[in-house]
């Protein structure tokens, strides 16, 4: 099997990963946000959180 000695893993991978980030990232009316949205949005949702969190408990009184 020569063909699978000329593939080239590393062009793979990035051939899927950008793949998978357009399907990801193309909007579609009859779907909720995709993987990468969420998270992002969950991620600075908790980090928001977090800063609030922080600066709450900095400003009790000693």
């Amino acid at each position: 099997m020569p063909v699978l000695k000329e593939i080239k893993i590393g062009r793979l991978m990035f051939a899927i990963a950008v793949t998978v980030f357009i399907a990801d990232t193309a909007p579609h009316p009859n779907l909720s946000s995709g993987l990468l949205a969420s998270s992002w949005h969950r991620f600075e949702t908790n980090l928001a959180s977090d800063h609030n969190h922080q600066t709450t408990l900095s400003e009790l009184p000693r």
